[in-house]
């Protein structure tokens, strides 16, 4: 089995995975298969041990980032030091996701315009976020609780309208300080607005991505090699937000109703 498994990783270089870290992974990660292996093929296709442990690594780190692409209507945040990509990721991976810089907005533009009767952003991208997250703002002051709505549902209400949409929620921002400092002397949500500190808006949180777990960006993180451009692999991640997993768990455990 050793050399056979040799010869395959020399002659399928990048199109073989073992299988075995598909199930080490899925295990901990709510993330299609397709994806999964996608990712491991890029970082993990050698018989090297050391070299497939650094690369489950960073898999595993590039993962709670991908899924607000292929997932409706999931939110997260991440928190970290400069330099990770946190910004770069809902940039320039996809044309279907937007950044928002500085943070700030109207109803209008991010939800929908009453004189134009036009959706905003929610309607247009799959994924919205914003940069720089104690930035946010609003022009409006309805606006956090129109997105705590939105957050929770998937609706909102303007005017005498039920609007929905599928777009996912990012917020993204620095940690300037180290965690443990951060933890000692506040909380770990405290680069939020103060009109963003309520436990009813975190709540719609699906995820907190870990940022200070996440290596800084360097020049060798990047291939000169081939692979998939951009768009490709855009595409395909929108085309997962058409599949769903809603009825995965069933095969494991159904959850009876709560009693009154």
């Amino acid at each position: 089995m050793d050399d056979l498994n040799h010869k395959l990783n020399n002659i399928y270089s990048g199109k073989v995975v073992r299988k075995d870290l598909t199930k080490r992974i899925k295990e901990g990660a709510n993330v299609p298969v397709y994806v999964l292996e996608y990712l491991l093929g890029m970082y993990c296709a050698t018989d090297d041990e050391v070299t497939i442990e650094e690369g489950v690594t960073r898999v595993k780190n590039i993962l709670a980032r991908l899924i607000p692409l292929c997932e409706n209507n999931y939110n997260c945040c991440e928190l970290g030091p400069r330099s990770t990509g946190k910004s770069h990721v809902y940039k320039e991976v996809s044309p279907n996701s937007i950044l928002v810089s500085g943070g700030k907005t109207t109803v209008a533009n991010l939800f929908y315009n009453m004189s134009t009767r036009r959706i905003g952003l929610v309607g247009l991208f799959d994924v919205v976020a914003f940069d720089e997250v104690a930035g946010i703002s609003f022009h409006d002051n309805d606006g956090v609780q129109i997105m705590k709505d939105y957050m929770a549902s998937g609706s909102f209400a303007r005017g005498k309208a039920e609007i929905t949409a599928t777009a996912s929620m990012v917020f993204v921002g620095n940690i300037n300080q180290s965690v443990e400092s951060l933890v000692r002397t506040s909380h770990l949500l405290a680069p939020f607005p103060e009109t963003m500190i309520d436990t009813a808006f975190f709540d719609r949180f699906h995820a907190y991505i870990p940022g200070w777990e996440i290596p800084k960006f360097s020049p060798e993180n990047f291939t000169n090699q081939y692979g998939f451009i951009v768009d490709y692999l855009a595409e395909w991640l929108r085309e997962m937000r058409k599949r769903s997993f809603a009825d995965a768990i069933d095969r494991y455990f159904r959850l009876g109703n709560r009693a009154a």
